[in-house]
């Protein structure tokens, strides 16, 4: 007699361990499905019913899952996951989908579903595989979150950033021909005034405190887009190769580092490294390269642009990104450190100087994806 207890056991155990992942996944306030290899859904959560309006009773043991977010068949993230078929994820969702940063193997999007609910749904997903002891794909699990009200938020904030915006906008235009109107009157009033210097002194007080002001509304412009458009991914050597057609650097060779950086960040990131590639130019002297690296270190990444100018003098190190520093008259290094920092990101100077400029520009995990 063959004594099949361990196999009893282990039988009992698997039951045991697929009942308790099923009340996991039932109980979780998140929504959830889960297909097999065949597209067929083994896991179809209350949360994920109450999301999509499909039932679980309708949707368990087809591959019909797709109509809980679309009208008409495609597949989802899953599907394309335990297919195998990842060079097609970024294909049918474009421009939306990226690697998680946190699931090996998985992928997140957030996309808008028209056809769900009333008004439609906005909604982030994530798709991972779901592996067997030899690492082979044997499933594969999608979580949702309905963001639509976040959405909403977001777009009734940008839409009153857009009337702010006009209105700062047409102020500042009138404030500016003011100043203009202005210092037209102190040139001509210069040239009238008898020759006293405590008179001209006085004069040029007035002048300079007019200029100081249309200084400043010319910062305020810097700022005014900040924010008003959505952030989105920029690859790092793209970022670079404009700043450098802006500021007509052709005497400056490049060298980028490989690896394929992209940046999480508002529009305004360009600037950025517009200012760092001027500032090579304007105080370089006799720079004739640019070199642009990346590193990854404590959760954080690090991109590190240098030069081979005259570097930057130990007393100025903090200084340069101070406002009103340098030679000429801007806001240079100073809006780029503001700019960073709206977005969580550091940056400072640590070259040696006589050999060239060195800034490191640190961020969070949040902010970079490397390939």
């Amino acid at each position: 007699m063959t004594d099949i207890s361990e196999r009893v056991m282990g039988e009992k155990a698997i039951c045991e361990s697929e009942d308790r992942l099923k009340k996991m996944i039932e109980g979780a306030s998140v929504p959830i499905f889960v297909i097999d290899k065949n597209h067929r859904v083994l896991y179809w959560n209350k949360a994920m019913s109450a999301c999509t309006g499909l039932k679980e009773k309708d949707v368990i043991g087809t591959d019909h899952h797709w109509q809980g977010f679309y009208q008409q068949q495609r597949p989802c993230i899953a599907d394309l996951i335990v297919d195998g078929a990842f060079d097609d994820i970024s294909r049918m969702y474009p421009d939306i989908v990226s690697r998680s940063p946190l699931i090996e193997g998985a992928f997140e999007a957030i996309d808008f579903f028209p056809s769900m609910g009333e008004k439609g749904k906005w909604l982030h997903f994530t798709a991972s595989p779901v592996l067997d002891a030899q690492q082979n794909i044997v499933a594969a699990l999608e979580t949702i979150v309905d963001i639509t009200d976040l959405k909403l938020t977001e777009e009734t904030l940008t839409s009153a950033n857009i009337k702010l915006n006009t209105l700062t906008k047409i102020t500042r235009h009138d404030i500016i021909n003011q100043l203009t109107i202005l210092l037209s009157y102190i040139s001509f009033l210069e040239k009238t005034l008898p020759e006293n210097k405590e008179i001209k002194k006085y004069a040029e007080k007035i002048k300079n405190a007019a200029q100081m002001i249309q200084s400043l509304i010319v910062f305020t412009r810097e700022y005014q887009n900040l924010g008003m458009e959505a952030a989105r991914w920029y690859p790092l050597d793209h970022l670079i190769n404009k700043a450098l057609e802006t500021t007509n650097a052709k005497s400056l060779k490049i060298q980028l580092d490989p690896k394929p950086v992209l940046l999480f960040a508002d529009p305004l990131i360009q600037r950025v490294f517009e200012n760092l590639v001027d500032n090579s130019i304007r105080y370089g002297e006799k720079a004739t390269e640019i070199r642009v690296s990346f590193e990854q270190s404590n959760g954080a990444g690090k991109i590190i642009f240098e030069d081979n100018g005259t570097g930057i003098p130990t007393a100025q190190k903090t200084r340069i990104f101070s406002r009103g520093a340098g030679k000429t008259p801007g806001f240079g290094l100073f809006i780029s450190k503001e700019i960073l920092e709206y977005h969580g990101i550091s940056i400072k100077e640590t070259g040696d100087p006589g050999n060239g400029a060195r800034f490191e520009i640190e961020g969070p995990r949040a902010r970079y994806k490397v390939g």
